[in-house]
């Protein structure tokens, strides 16, 4: 298939990425998700995400020695909170934005992981690795920006090797029929993020159609949170006004049909 990074919609997402990466980092911190695995603790945004990460990582079947791939892994903040916890443990990161690319090297530097965290300019549809290369892969809330879901697996699924996991955390479509406002506030959401949000079982058929097999998938809700993406936003809950990140990205949505949820998969 064609580069997405050569396409139109590719340079959308490139260029919402390199506009509102500061921003992300100011208000959200170096985890790019909207959804937190709540572990039920408190503290700060930081340690909170990464606990969720490092939850994420169990939930993909990422163990110590793997070479991993994050794909769309946005300045890489869970691959760094992985790598710092499972050691022995390669990650591989791929972003389409130059400057996502650029400060997850100050951050992984920052970390003392350059030796085990590489991430690099490159379109996760045409993959700068060799076939068989990773043990598992990764999308945290990035398997959105595929305007080609089924050709997205086949590059996946080359690049993982024999009995390989496949992984998605993400966003998703309310498999239903939608009313004019739901679909309505879909539509400007997609607009907001730059974003295709499908049906995950829309997900599920095109894993199983590229090649993987035990395509299981499930429902996050119950246990996510959104809370610090709107503390990012709207900053104090109770005396609620806008932050710069929020002027941005806050809509007042009411019946917005979106649900969290998780894909399993593995290479045959």
């Amino acid at each position: 298939m064609a580069s997405l990074s050569e396409a139109p919609y590719g340079g959308r997402v490139r260029a919402y990425y390199d506009a509102a990466t500061s921003g992300y980092l100011d208000f959200l911190g170096k985890t790019f998700q909207a959804g937190v695995l709540d572990t039920g603790g408190a503290g700060p945004s930081a340690a909170r995400y990464a606990a969720s990460n490092l939850r994420l990582a169990a939930r993909a079947g990422i163990s110590p020695g793997q070479r991993v791939l994050d794909a769309g892994c946005g300045v890489g903040g869970p691959a760094i909170d992985i790598a710092t916890t499972l050691p022995g443990l390669r990650i591989d990161g791929v972003t389409l934005s130059p400057v996502q690319a650029e400060k997850s090297r100050e951050l992984i530097a920052a970390a003392g992981l350059q030796e085990r965290v590489r991430i690099q300019v490159a379109d996760y549809h045409t993959l700068p690795f060799p076939d068989a290369t990773f043990d598992t892969v990764v999308f945290f809330e990035s398997s959105g920006y595929s305007p080609d879901p089924l050709g997205l697996f086949r590059e996946v699924l080359r690049v993982t090797r024999p009995g390989g996991r496949l992984y998605i955390k993400d966003v998703f479509r309310l498999a239903r029929q939608l009313s004019a406002r739901e679909q309505a506030e879909l539509d400007e959401f997609n607009h907001i993020y730059v974003h295709h949000t499908r049906p995950l079982g829309e997900l599920a058929e095109a894993a199983g159609r590229a090649g993987y097999s035990g395509v299981e998938t499930a429902c996050l809700d119950a246990d996510i949170t959104t809370r610090f993406m709107e503390e990012a936003m709207i900053g104090d809950l109770q005396e609620p006004s806008l932050t710069p990140f929020g002027e941005v990205h806050f809509r007042p949505f009411q019946v917005l049909p979106i649900t969290f949820g998780e894909l399993r998969a593995r290479r045959p």
